[in-house]
């Protein structure tokens, strides 16, 4: 053999070699689409973000390159996610490890991410979801971003016409007093005209107005709060804004019990004619009311709407 010969076979060995050392470094091959499938096929049912290679990428639960950085990761790895109760086997969790760790790519042209055939998901990362995922809605997480602003904005609506019946009920009530001559004190003559304003149809309308508003507010509030603890997961350590949107439930759900003990007895209070106690309540009532409100339509707003729980 000559010289020659022999110096391109150690260089050819040497180039094997290295090859060989930094076998371990490389990334595993994975089939092009398998992890979005995966996510569109399981988490897509609950989370808008789930729909498509874009809306993954753009929801900002995954970091390209870094899957022990990426929140998806964290919350599949734990077992939290899919939250319907069910869990990914080991070769899809390997697959959605391996995806983000290669840089969290777009599959091929080609490339199946419905788990349908290619032919019919080359167009699939664009795709949006089926329609009536979940009560004609494209997705759980869709029904409840809209049945927490759809109960925020009754309520508020509510506690409108609930003020506008109290200020108008005592205008009423004092400009009779007024033309009377009564003594606003005088539980013997002011409770009673208290009573005849509260009864009359006019303030009645505006109660049942107000009450049928709150009932309306209340359904959607229920439908919000069933979805959202269908959602609910352990949470990391520090705030965030998906901390900050639980805290929040559990404040308005607190207020809306103290808002109907108030109701009541502000009902009661204004049937017997008791104006110190109404009074008292009112302002307590009010308060509590617009709270409500407040409270649920922030919570909302605090999230992020390309990111979710």
């Amino acid at each position: 053999m000559s010289n020659r010969n022999r110096v391109a076979q150690a260089a050819f060995l040497v180039s094997v070699q290295a090859i060989a050392a930094q076998g371990t470094s490389l990334p595993k091959t994975f089939e092009s689409g398998k992890a979005v499938a995966i996510f569109v096929s399981s988490c897509a049912s609950c989370h808008d973000w789930a729909a498509s290679y874009d809306t993954i990428i753009a929801s900002g639960l995954v970091t390209p390159g870094k899957p022990d950085e990426s929140r998806v990761w964290a919350m599949i790895d734990s077992g939290r996610m899919p939250a319907d109760g069910s869990s990914l086997d080991a070769d899809q969790k390997a697959a959605i490890r391996d995806w983000i760790a290669a840089g969290a790519p777009k599959p091929a042209a080609g490339a199946s991410t419905t788990g349908v055939s290619p032919a019919s998901a080359s167009t699939a990362s664009a795709t949006p979801f089926p329609a009536s995922r979940f009560l004609g809605f494209k997705s759980k997480e869709a029904f409840h971003r809209f049945s927490g602003w759809t109960s925020g904005g009754i309520l508020l609506a509510a506690a409108g016409v609930g003020t506008w019946h109290l200020v108008n009920m005592m205008s009423d009530a004092h400009a009779y007093r007024d033309r009377l001559g009564i003594d606003e004190f005088n539980p013997v003559t002011c409770d009673p005209t208290i009573a005849s304003v509260w009864g009359s149809s006019n303030e009645q309308a505006l109660r049942w107005t107000h009450l049928g508003l709150l009932a309306a507010g209340e359904t959607f509030y229920f439908a919000n709060a069933f979805t959202g603890t269908s959602f609910m997961q352990k949470l990391g350590p520090g705030w965030s804004k998906a901390k900050i949107h639980r805290y929040a439930f559990f404040l308005h759900a607190g207020l809306m019990v103290t808002e109907g003990v108030l109701g009541y007895f502000s009902s009661d209070a204004l049937s017997r004619g008791d104006h110190d106690l109404f009074h008292n309540l009112l302002i307590a009532h009010a308060a509590v009311g617009f709270a409500i409100p407040v409270v649920i339509l922030g919570a909302g707003a605090i999230m992020d709407p390309k990111l979710s729980f």
